[in-house]
């Protein structure tokens, strides 16, 4: 990928949608792999390509044409993003760095920007937002601040708003939420049901999801929010 390179333009259905990504991971090394699925269909998933580098506890975000993967371990904690087309097949290229070296964030996108907020850096907890133009190659920007310091919140969110919810660190039940147009720093939603961490978000653009997670054990609870509003889950 060339800097200042430009996604192509897309229409609101593309060939090759239902497509879903796992990208690194531990097993128990850390893994250099992409796998795809066919959501409508059943079935074992297959080889897509290979990262850069070999990565877990990364975040991930897309448009409906390019997958962006934030940060992690390499074991070292990683600023490095990267960046596969999701149409075809191969591996990914260097998309560019965030602001800071880090592992754990929450992420969400709308089609023009993708957000990596919080995670844990090499100092300890952050409470950094940081985001990148889609359709673009190069670095991400300071968007501000999450409440408190997070780690391990999931991410849910509408193409106007994105919502990050839980943390290992006080408090534990926090939401947050940003407008994506903007910048600045988050603010309060609201709580959810369970204080956790390692959360798992899914959204429509109406209600995001919160499921699972640990404090410390496992929880199996999954919490639901109406995004446009604010209060607890």
């Amino acid at each position: 990928l060339t800097p200042g390179e430009m996604q192509r333009p897309s229409a609101d259905y593309m060939p090759g949608s239902g497509r879903g990504f796992v990208s690194g991971g531990q097993t128990p090394s850390i893994s250099i792999r992409t796998q795809i699925n066919f959501i409508p269909t059943a079935g074992s998933a297959a080889d897509f390509g290979d990262l850069v580098t070999a990565m877990t506890a990364l975040s991930s975000v897309s448009s409906r044409t390019r997958a962006i993967l934030q940060g992690g371990l390499d074991p070292s904690i990683s600023n490095r993003v990267q960046a596969f087309e999701m149409q075809s097949t191969g591996n990914a290229s260097d998309f560019g760095d965030l602001t800071e070296a880090r592992y754990n964030t929450a992420s969400w996108s709308n089609q023009t920007r993708g957000l990596a907020a919080g995670g844990e850096n090499p100092s300890g907890v952050s409470n950094v937002i940081d985001y990148l133009t889609m359709a673009s190659v190069g670095n991400s920007t300071d968007f501000g601040d999450t409440t408190s310091d997070q780690r391990g919140a999931g991410g849910v969110g509408s193409q106007t708003r994105a919502c990050f919810g839980g943390n290992e660190s006080s408090p534990t039940n926090l939401i947050d939420y940003v407008t994506m147009a903007s910048t600045g720093n988050a603010l309060d939603f609201g709580d959810l049901s369970v204080a956790r961490n390692l959360v798992g978000g899914v959204a429509t653009t109406v209600r995001g999801c919160f499921g699972g997670g640990r404090d410390p054990s496992a929880k199996n609870v999954i919490d639901y929010i109406t995004i446009a509003s604010t209060g607890n889950a």
